[in-house]
């Protein structure tokens, strides 16, 4: 197996203790992969020192091929540069001390909308929170004189609750006077009465009043509760509260309406926007590496995957170079975020630029005999050649921890998923499925 980079001219590199071996479906006209990727032109075959641009619009922190990649053309003597929007990690970049990197920052124009749309909102809001402090200031002095005015109303209130209170008191004190001397005229009055007919006087019809002033109403009527309501109009239980029309109404978003309205239109815009977001970063990818390459040629510039195929394409042509694609997928099933909501014109101009990239490239290398075979009945051009998407070497250690928390035994089988986990990449095939394998797959 092939493990080396790209387009080494010399032997293919292979792996500590390893030798390198090619399967037949694999081998160009030479017989050497590698020697036959990049066997593009003989005037480059006969240069001494031959510059190569590695062209990567994605986060290669821990990605192993590119620097693979880089490593094998640094060893075997060429002049390697490796564009990206993230550098790979400190300790894959201590493998490749001779290799350039540069990393470059996306600048899209969709984003460059939202800020704009942004910045003008919080302008807008900013002038608007200048004139609320004025605006505050005169409404706390206006709730202040009417909080005073109200303090001066419960005053006058109390002061008149007094007054009526002690009239009641007044009023009170002269009907318990009236009764008491009610109550002794009343046996006199009564023997009087007696002493005319003969019979003990009838009981008085109408209300009586008692010696606590309160009105008795006659024999056989009910008597009213206390406070002058009846049993029906009184609450019962703990009753809910009353639900007033201004417990009903729904208190404005907090910064007003302005704000709330300020907030949907700019979410709206950037629903609409989103799907344009990975277009416009290959677009601004690929002007951003002409800017930060300016004064530099180079012999070949790579394309590590079809979103770098126009900035390697504009680098090339501003070189003079060579272009080289490097297939790592199939560019006309994308899934997942990068196909969310792009419009079908959108993506069918993306097919019709990357096809015709393609088609202009002088070399084109995929991963595996399937794609490679995908690749060229797809873009009807010569079979890519194979390079492997191998890891770096490294001595292998057997690690039995996922079997020891996991309580198997030697004999069971265990599969792994490896990378991004997202919708249509087959997962949820996968899970389907373990229902139906034996017991001793997990």
């Amino acid at each position: 197996m092939v493990t080396c980079a790209c387009y080494a001219f010399a032997r293919p590199v292979a792996c500590p203790g390893q030798e390198a071996s090619v399967s037949p479906g694999d081998r160009g006209t030479s017989g050497n992969p590698v020697l036959e990727l990049f066997a593009i032109s003989s005037e480059l075959m006969q240069k001494k020192h031959v510059s190569v641009c590695i062209l990567a619009r994605k986060r290669l922190f821990r990605n192993t091929r590119v620097v693979r990649q880089a490593k094998a053309l640094s060893e075997a003597g060429y002049s390697v540069t490796v564009v990206a929007i993230e550098l790979p990690s400190p300790q894959l970049r201590k493998l490749t001390p001779d290799v350039r990197y540069i990393e470059v920052e996306l600048n899209p124009w969709p984003r460059r909308v939202l800020l704009w749309l942004n910045s003008r909102r919080n302008r807008i809001l900013g002038i608007r929170r200048r004139w609320s402090g004025l605006l505050r200031r005169t409404r706390n002095r206006i709730l202040l004189l009417l909080r005073k005015f109200r303090m001066f109303l419960r005053r006058r209130i109390l002061s008149l609750r007094r007054h009526l209170l002690l009239i009641k008191k007044v009023r009170m004190a002269v009907r318990r006077r009236l009764l008491a001397v009610k109550r002794h005229l009343k046996p006199a009055m009564s023997c009087t009465l007696h002493d005319r007919s003969g019979t003990p006087d009838a009981a008085p019809r109408g209300k009586i009043h008692t010696a606590t002033g309160r009105e008795q109403p006659p024999a056989g009527e009910k008597q009213p509760p206390a406070g002058g309501t009846t049993g029906e109009d009184e609450p019962q239980g703990d009753s809910p509260p009353v639900c007033t029309k201004a417990a009903r109404t729904v208190a404005p978003p907090a910064g007003g309406r302005l704000k709330a309205a300020s907030d949907v239109f700019y979410q709206f815009v950037r629903r609409k926007l989103i799907p344009f977001m990975d277009s416009a970063n290959t677009l601004s990818f690929a002007a951003r590496a002409l800017q930060a390459t300016e004064g530099m040629t180079f012999d070949i510039c790579q394309a590590h995957d079809t979103y770098s195929l126009p900035a390697a394409c504009r680098l090339a042509r501003r070189s003079g170079a060579e272009l080289v694609y490097d297939a790592l997928e199939i560019p006309d099933d994308r899934s997942g975020i990068a196909a969310d909501g792009v419009p079908r014109w959108l993506r069918l101009w993306e097919s019709r630029r990357e096809e015709r990239l393609i088609r202009a490239s002088a070399k084109v290398f995929a991963v595996g005999p399937t794609l490679a075979e995908w690749t060229a009945s797809r873009y009807s051009i010569e079979k890519p050649v194979v390079v492997r998407n191998c890891c770096l070497y490294r001595d292998h250690r057997v690690d039995e921890q996922v079997r020891r928390d996991l309580n198997l035994a030697p004999e069971d089988k265990i599969g792994v998923v490896v990378g991004s986990i997202y919708r249509d990449q087959g997962l949820e095939q996968l899970i389907d499925a373990i229902g139906l394998m034996d017991d001793n797959i997990h």
